[in-house]
């Protein structure tokens, strides 16, 4: 996965012509959303915009995010020099030497205006919030389809992959908002079907899922205030304060999280409807590391952002291990999606506050004296709601070529490929006993994860037809 970034037109063309170069994370090898010029090394500017390498709109992930990373850390640095030397100012004044009153204004004026540019990149975090609550609020709509228990058929359908973007689409042209915690889905739905219709009815009549609805209308409660403080946190000037607010907005996040991911409540759920509510969990994770990067904490950011990751990963395996059939059908789209674009820039973001932590304050105020540029960054282009996911094409052609247990393999080999290596043992053992020699462990190290898959399935399926 090789995530790109976009620069301004002028570094554009210095990074074509070879005389600007983009920042690499020494860790990773990853692009840093940073140009530099390539000979003096001098920093020239950010880049105003990203896609992932699927070309695919993130779920969940707030893209814009990791774009103003950069620049928000280097702003910060320049806000605590401002500090610094008011302090060392006021240090003056208090050993008797002369400072006029205007030049201790002129000074708490530049710290003033510092936070204000800190948080030009305001727009940015308020527009990732709104970005992470509006996902939350759709995510969490799919449980009045897909309900409590056993979830199959048109329940599937109508929360998939290709009807979440469409229902995405249309809440943000309509401007609706959510009604404790949930959308008006029969106003959405239209006349899509009666069966859905009956299905939403059905749902809003279980009494199970009247017990986890009030839950989550509490969380969802939580969630919100949370947000609210997160960005009135940004239009506090004093540090203090504001930090304060940001800890408040942490524990907030905190308390809804334990009510989103309570295992009691996701014991109840199918594979499809625990996707759903892990998805509003991983979100409003999300919401939470923006707590702490907005404190300066990268080390912490890196350390949630880690945790994340590994949580995405291991609960995608779990929920392939749970799924029926019909189950599997819903959730390899959606995964992929996450996988392709989500956890893309969540890689990115984690590469980009990792490279950051690593930097003195000398090294990020040199970073913003060498910024030639102030363009913002671009809005994401969502994908077009009215064609099916790529995703979900992929997968209906792999069906016709290969049976759903591959399938299901080579999801869970992309989001662990550490589950690989068994594999391929048990794959040469099989392959050496029937003198298949041309299937030797090197060839099975570069095989692809679709064809490690169906091995294993064509090596089982000759194990149990011969008896062995």
């Amino acid at each position: 996965m090789v995530m790109s970034f976009v620069f301004p037109a002028l570094i554009q063309a210095g990074l074509a012509s070879g005389a600007y170069e983009v920042v690499k994370s020494q860790a990773t090898g990853r692009l840093i959303g940073l140009a530099r010029d390539a000979v003096t090394k001098r920093f020239v500017g950010h880049a105003i915009g990203m896609a992932t390498s699927a070309g695919a709109s993130p779920l969940l992930a707030p893209m814009q995010v990791v774009t103003s990373l950069v620049v928000g850390a280097v702003q910060s640095a320049q806000v605590h020099q401002g500090f610094q030397n008011t302090y060392f100012e006021l240090g003056v004044l208090k050993v008797g030497q002369a400072l006029t009153g205007g030049a201790l204004a002129a000074q708490s004026a530049q710290i003033h205006q510092g936070f204000q540019k800190t948080y030009s990149e305001i727009n940015v975090v308020k527009s990732a919030v709104f970005g992470l609550q509006n996902s939350v609020g759709i995510l969490q709509a799919s449980q009045a389809i897909l309900g409590v228990g056993v979830v199959t058929g048109v329940a599937l359908s109508a929360a998939n992959l290709w009807q979440t973007m469409q229902l995405r689409k249309e809440v943000q042209q309509l401007g609706m908002e959510m009604k404790e915690g949930f959308l008006d889905l029969e106003r959405l739905i239209g006349n899509q079907g009666r069966e859905i219709r009956d299905q939403i009815q059905n749902v809003a009549q279980d009494v199970k899922f009247e017990q986890h609805r009030v839950i989550l209308v509490r969380a969802y409660g939580k969630f919100l205030e949370a947000n609210q403080l997160i960005q009135t946190a940004l239009a506090c000037d004093d540090l203090t304060i504001r930090n304060q607010t940001l800890a408040n907005a942490e524990s907030m996040l905190s308390n809804a999280l334990a009510d989103y991911r309570n295992p009691q409540l996701l014991s109840d759920l199918s594979a499809a409807a625990r996707l759903r509510r892990l998805e509003c969990c991983w979100a409003i994770e999300q919401a939470l590391v923006l707590t702490f990067q907005l404190r300066g904490q990268y080390k912490a950011v890196v350390d949630r952002l880690s945790q994340l990751r590994s949580r995405i990963a291991q609960s995608a395996n779990d929920l392939l291990n749970l799924a029926t059939v019909e189950e599997t059908e819903f959730l390899v789209p959606e995964l992929m999606r996450i996988h392709n674009a989500d956890l893309e820039i969540i890689d990115s973001w984690i590469d980009h506050a990792d490279w950051i932590s690593r930097l003195s304050e000398d090294e990020l105020l040199e970073i913003g004296e060498g910024m030639t540029t102030s363009q913002s960054v671009e809005e994401i282009e969502e994908d077009d709601a009215q064609v099916m996911p790529a995703e979900m094409i992929l997968y209906q052609s792999w069906t016709q070529k290969m049976p759903t247990a591959s399938i299901r393999d080579a999801v869970m080999f992309m989001f662990d490929p550490k589950l690989r290596q068994p594999i391929i043992e048990e794959i040469q053992a099989a392959a050496t006993a029937r003198r298949y020699y041309g299937i030797d462990t090197e060839n099975l190290q570069l095989a692809s994860n679709l064809t490690l898959a169906n091995l294993k399935q064509y090596f089982l399926h000759v194990s149990m037809a011969s008896g062995i």
